[in-house]
Order: C-alpha cells, then structure tokens, then sequence
C-alpha cells in the first residue's frame, strides 16, 4: 500500500486518478485519524490502516440498517468487513455509487471527499483519511458493505492523508 500525503482534499480526485493509472474502478473509504475504543481509550486508526491495511478492529461496529447493510448472519469479524463508496474514474468526472436505501443504488457525479450534500456537512477534515482498495480483492456485498477477500494489505492500494495535520501536530508539540 502507497502512502500519499495532499496538501488539501481537492487534490485527491486527481490524484487518485493519477496513481490509478489505467484502473477505473476503486473501493473508497473515509475515516478519522483517531477514534476511541469502546471503554474510551483512544485509538491512532491511521497507524492501525497503515499497520494492516483496515482501520476497523476486531471490536468495531458492525451496522444492519436495512436496505443499506448486509442482511443475514455475519460470518465475519468487524475487522474482516468495511463500509466505503464504489468509485467509477471512466468519465471526466468522478461517478460514486450512491446506495437508494431500498438494497442497490445508481452511480451519479459525486465527490467523495464532500458531505453527502456536496457540501462542507460531512466532509474530509484535516484529521480525515482515505483508504482506497482493489475491488477485485473485496467482495461486494451491499452498495456501501464489503468484506476482505484476504488479507486487508493485500487489497488495499493507497493510503491517503493530510499534510496540514502533520504541520499542527508538529507546532502544537
């Protein structure tokens, strides 16, 4: 997995599509840097995603929201399976499969570094990261739920990140 450091999220379309060469599908998924386990303690999820390849552990949440989310049994441990956006870099503009609620979805011009309303509600912050997979290393279970193949490192192909954060964390310290 690739490490790339932007100056800012609006320079992540481009460059994803540059580091994707001829590739023009890609599995996206946006976390926080840092979060807290489930007694509070917090946790460093960039070292973890960089460490293997997922930032959910084995105690993560898994969702059932009907519509949205795998419905059955999981045979699957939180940390085998992950939530993100299919993202299709064919056409000029990026197209994100936008799940319907009702069990599939339809592709449409999407940023996915943006609020779900493109705009700022919901969108990357400097202490956000992306992770972007190989689809044909995941296997597709909802729109937005899928579960590893193998092992996560082996599936994912980039991981992505501020530099700004780096800049405050260095003068705040």
């Amino acid at each position: 997995m690739k490490e790339i450091i932007l100056d800012s999220w609006e320079e992540f379309d481009e460059r994803l599509r540059a580091e994707m060469g001829t590739k023009k599908l890609a599995v996206v998924r946006n976390f926080m840097r840092n979060g807290f386990d489930k007694k509070g303690n917090e946790i460093d999820l960039y070292a973890r995603a960089r460490k293997s390849g997922t930032d959910r552990g084995p105690t993560s949440d898994v969702w059932a929201a009907p519509g949205f989310d795998y419905e059955g049994p999981s045979i699957k441990k939180p940390n085998e399976i992950f939530y993100a956006n299919r993202v299709d870099l064919s056409g000029v503009q990026t197209k994100v499969l936008i799940p319907d609620g009702q069990g599939s979805g339809d592709y449409e011009i999407a940023d996915v570094t943006k609020g779900s309303d493109g705009g700022e509600k919901g969108a990357l912050e400097c202490e956000s990261a992306v992770i972007v997979y190989d689809p044909r290393k995941v296997e597709h279970k909802t729109v937005n739920e899928y579960w590893f193949k193998g092992d996560p490192l082996y599936a994912a192909l980039f991981l992505f990140r501020l530099k700004p954060c780096d800049d405050e964390e260095q003068s705040s310290g």
